[in-house]
């Protein structure tokens, strides 16, 4: 069968011989039987199917990058949980505590030269921006 041409070929018997429609006759892998119906070709894809592939392959790309950040912020604001949670012994609390109380009441400071008060902190730097805004 090789070498004949298209008018050679018998297309009643076998219509599916020229397979590639090349007007050679194929080898026997693609020759086909007459009572064969044809078959939607396998493998071939339009630009819709290529498109939703690529908006769906987007799509869980966003949700996998979603989830894996708002997994490791969870598990960052646990660890700072942890890490303030951690025993300082009862000195530093009361330190810190004395501190925090400074900062945040009005009271009397002893001052070398005498007697001063102190006020809030958040109060003091409004004073202090309220005064020098001016200049």
């Amino acid at each position: 069968m090789v070498g004949m041409t298209h008018e050679d070929l018998n297309q009643d018997e076998n219509p599916w011989v020229d397979a590639d429609h090349s007007g050679e006759a194929d080898d026997a892998w693609h020759q086909h039987a007459g009572e064969e119906a044809p078959q939607h070709a396998h493998g071939e894809t339009t630009p819709g199917a290529i498109a939703l592939f690529g908006v769906i392959s987007f799509a869980v790309l966003l949700v996998t990058i979603v989830l894996v950040g708002f997994y490791f912020f969870q598990v960052n604001k646990w660890k700072r949980a942890e890490r303030i949670e951690v025993f300082l012994g009862e000195d530093t609390r009361q330190m810190m505590e004395g501190w925090e109380s400074t900062l945040t009441t009005y009271g009397w400071a002893d001052v070398a030269d005498g007697e001063a008060v102190h006020i809030p902190l958040d109060q003091a730097v409004d004073l202090f921006i309220e005064e020098n805004a001016t200049r």
